[in-house]
């Protein structure tokens, strides 16, 4: 039986380990960045509401809701803004 010159060859276990070992290192920080951002988009909608001066005098009319008008990042800023001026 020949073996063809372009055959791959087999990994050695500690090729295997590493390479299972980096996966796992690479979801994991994945899974810490989705998490991440999950929270950090949850508490700039609650700086959203927080802000929104419709929804303290309870306004019926979207225009005066600035929570429906700006989005997520428009917010982030606007937050960061706010929280410069006060430090």
């Amino acid at each position: 039986m020949q073996v063809e010159a372009s055959a791959t060859p087999l990994l050695i276990v500690e090729e295997v380990e590493k390479n299972q070992q980096e996966t796992f290192f690479s979801l994991f920080a994945r899974l810490l960045q989705f998490a991440y951002v999950a929270m950090f988009d949850r508490l700039i909608q609650g700086e959203k509401l927080n802000g929104c001066h419709g929804c303290v005098i309870q306004h019926p009319s979207q225009r005066e809701h600035s929570c429906v008008m700006m989005d997520s990042e428009e917010a982030y800023f606007i937050t960061m803004k706010r929280e410069r001026k006060l430090t």
